[in-house]
């Protein structure tokens, strides 16, 4: 299911932030502290996710003839995603949580390191989500241009297989034929020889009234 399709299936808003407890000792802290540690839930419009992609732009992309060496980069530039002000993308959040640092811990404490972080470089989570957005959007729509180009070739090619299966068909109906017409022409040969040997026997007979010897031959 496309990424815009499973926000809708969310009921038409999405919760980007669980509200996450603060543990004991946080909690009895520094109020600021405290703060970062409990974020509040928010919600979006699926109309502020949406952003525009050139789907011109993907369907001249994808009319190239290796499309799918096409890198995923040349399709978000023909698509127009553009990073944030701020540099915070969706790739960048994937590197951040690939680093030892994040993979080691929980899915909550990554949450309560990454949002104040976000929030102290004044990147909205929204802006994370909407790049994220806008990239699925270009992948579908290049991969839509590209599914029917593929049928079409796929249509081409399943005619030319035709054509080639009726040229096969026909060419073995060919063969079949010739092979036929040469068993006619060795049996018709062996009947001709039959006659011509019949033949020079009865000539070399009647000879043999006049003449000493064979002048006529009869060896095959």
């Amino acid at each position: 299911m496309r990424l815009f399709d499973k926000l809708k299936s969310l009921g038409g808003k999405l919760g980007l932030i669980r509200v996450l407890e603060a543990p004991p000792a946080a909690a009895a802290g520094d109020p600021v502290e405290k703060e970062k540690t409990r974020m509040m839930t928010r919600t979006v419009n699926l109309q502020q996710l949406a952003s525009e992609v050139r789907e011109e732009e993907v369907r001249i992309l994808s009319e190239t003839p290796a499309e799918l060496a096409v890198s995923f980069d040349k399709i978000f530039e023909a698509a127009g995603v553009k990073s944030p002000a701020h540099g915070w993308t969706v790739e960048r959040l994937k590197l951040l949580l690939a680093t030892p640092e994040y993979r080691k811990i929980g899915k909550a404490q990554a949450q309560t390191a990454i949002l104040p972080m976000l929030a102290t470089m004044n990147a909205p989570v929204e802006d994370v989500v909407k790049d994220a957005v806008a990239r699925d959007r270009a992948l579908d729509a290049f991969e839509e241009f590209v599914r029917q180009k593929m049928e079409t070739r796929m249509q081409a090619r399943e005619r030319r297989i035709a054509e080639i299966d009726q040229q096969i068909r026909s060419l073995e109906e060919e063969k079949a034929k010739l092979r036929e017409e040469g068993k006619a022409d060795d049996e018709r040969w062996r009947q001709w020889k039959r006659g011509k040997t019949a033949y020079e026997k009865d000539m070399a007979a009647a000879l043999g009234f006049l003449i000493d010897g064979d002048v006529v031959t009869t060896d095959p």
